[in-house]
């Protein structure tokens, strides 16, 4: 069969067709994730296997379809006055509590325990949000709701945001200005309910095991192997129009094992999967298969801004001054030429996106002020890539010594894909060649990436100003705001050396073609398995 590479462009969501199973009356998918899982609190969860593990075994207010419009999930209908929305909660749904958390909580809940799904569960779950002791990665998305900034602050309680439960059934949630991505950031895995009985009777464990989990989605969450492999099974008490069709979902942790992740899913061992990187050799995939292309990698020069030497910004710049981009052009290489990666949604009138100039002038002045601050006369860097690299760089740190003498002497040091990887996800690293990848197209949550202790920060950048930037970004009321605040958190990334784009690359995401139904929204946490069926 002919190789195919499909490219999916829709408005708002892309249906991905697969193919799993492993009896005939059985549909079992597998799917490859590559960063672990600590806790299933969906508030509280940062990496993107537990947040996708969420999205399946959740049901938030609302859900998608597969053309991206919002439809009823855990509401039933909702309604806007003004900036109050009311949600009407679907009747009769429960939660689900697995057997091995019946067993595990004997004692601790009630032994009839089945709770419905009510208005109050969305109460606390955001009140928890707005929680500054929480320390919820994604909280920021819900700044437009009155009285979440105070509250993130602490400068108000998290009962005082207006998230009310107005009985049983009915939810309203009052803005304090116009947001007109509120309904699609109630995808979010942090907008999942909680019931607050069950979390209290966890003792603080809620989400750090099997036996610690309360679900009311299409699957619930049924094995936990730690560090190798996660399932999700088919819920019989969910009662909602998006019930499970497969049977399970098997989550394989490829973590350590980059290309070998890639391998299996070019050879058909995954049902599908996004690739991991952006080297994988695509016209090696096997022809029952499709390849939709993500354009969200940027091979980037990065910095660990919390190393003595890269943490110097006028190193950083003195470096990103003395990059000759022309030596870095190849045949088979699209060189990147705006600062974030080609996915990303970003308002119109959005400035700030240009790459920094060459500048031999500039490169030495400002590795004199960096010799200055360091107060010493010449120091060194080492910057890691693969060994598909190695040669562009070195030629690079020819440059360098042309430019900047020797008072800074620049080492390339190759590793394998796995150990970039590894140095540079444990921070131990200076510099790296690295793909710099967006999970979403949402360029908040991109940018969001930098922030002051985000856990998804690689880079260790912090800064106040950058932080108070991006908070200006989040409170942006309307589109002129946004830009002009998206604009200017840009700027500061790129004239603080950050890192530095260069070459443009795809991810993609892998898929057998004979099962339908898979929907991925725009997000690599945003992929529903719940009405996946053979064809």
């Amino acid at each position: 069969m002919k190789k195919r590479v499909v490219s999916l462009v829709l408005a708002m969501a892309l249906i991905l067709t697969l193919f799993s199973g492993c009896s005939e009356d059985s549909l079992n998918i597998a799917y490859p994730v590559a960063e672990n899982v600590r806790t299933l609190d969906p508030q509280y969860a940062s990496s993107s296997t537990a947040q996708l593990i969420a999205v399946n075994c959740f049901e938030g207010l609302v859900a998608v379809d597969e053309t991206g419009e919002i439809i009823p999930a855990a509401a039933e209908s909702y309604e806007k006055n003004g900036l109050t929305y009311r949600f009407t909660l679907r009747s009769g749904a429960v939660w689900k509590l697995s057997s091995t958390a019946e067993e595990g909580m004997s004692g601790k809940i009630p032994d009839d325990f089945a709770p419905a799904v009510t208005a109050h569960d969305f109460v606390f779950a955001f009140q928890r949000l707005a929680d500054p002791a929480t320390n919820a990665p994604d909280a920021w998305l819900f700044r437009s709701i009155s009285g979440f900034p105070e509250a993130l602050a602490g400068t108000a309680s998290a009962e005082q945001i207006a998230v009310r439960a107005e009985s049983d059934s009915v939810l309203t949630i009052t803005l304090s200005y116009d947001d007109p991505d509120f309904l699609y950031k109630l995808l979010a895995p942090c907008a999942m309910p909680c019931n607050e009985e069950f979390f209290n009777a966890c003792g603080g464990r809620y989400g750090l095991m099997t036996m610690y989990m309360l679900t009311n989605g299409p699957f619930y969450f049924s094995r936990w192997n730690t560090d190798a492999s996660f399932r999700i099974t088919k819920s019989d008490t969910y009662n909602g129009d998006r019930a499970a069709v497969p049977d399970t979902v098997w989550f394989y942790l490829n973590d350590t094992d980059v290309p070998d992740m890639n391998r299996k899913l070019l050879e058909g061992v995954y049902t599908a999967g996004v690739t991991a990187n952006a080297s994988v050799n695509i016209d090696a995939l096997d022809g029952d298969y499709t390849a939709t292309p993500l354009t969200d990698t940027l091979y980037s020069l990065i910095f660990n801004c919390q190393s003595t030497t890269a943490g110097v910004k006028s190193l950083r710049t003195a470096l990103l001054a003395g990059l000759n981009r022309s030596l870095f052009e190849t045949e088979t290489e699209t060189m990147a030429e705006v600062f974030l990666p080609g996915n990303l949604q970003l308002p119109d009138g959005v400035t700030g996106n240009a790459l920094p100039v060459f500048s031999e002038s500039d490169a030495r002045a400002s590795l004199s002020a960096a010799l200055t601050e360091l107060n010493v006369s010449d120091t060194e860097i080492t910057i890691l890539c693969t060994p598909a690299y190695e040669t562009v760089l070195k030629n690079q740190m020819q440059q360098w010594q042309r430019v900047l003498g020797v008072s800074l002497a620049v080492r390339i040091t190759a590793v394998t894909e796995n150990e970039l990887l590894r140095r540079v996800l444990s921070g131990d690293y200076e510099a790296a060649f690295y793909p710099l990848r967006a999970e979403s197209d949402s360029a908040a949550s991109f940018l969001a990436s930098f922030t002051s202790g985000a856990a998804d920060n690689i880079t260790g950048y912090a800064s106040a100003e950058y932080d108070a930037l991006f908070t200006a970004l989040c409170d942006a009321k309307t589109d002129a705001e946004r830009a002009a605040a998206m604009s200017n958190a840009i700027t500061h990334l790129a004239e603080n050396a950050v890192y530095y784009p260069i070459y443009e690359k795809n991810s993609y995401f892998i898929c057998q073609n004979d099962i339908s139904g898979i929907i991925r929204y725009n997000s690599n946490v945003l992929v529903y398995f719940s009405q996946t069926s053979r064809s």
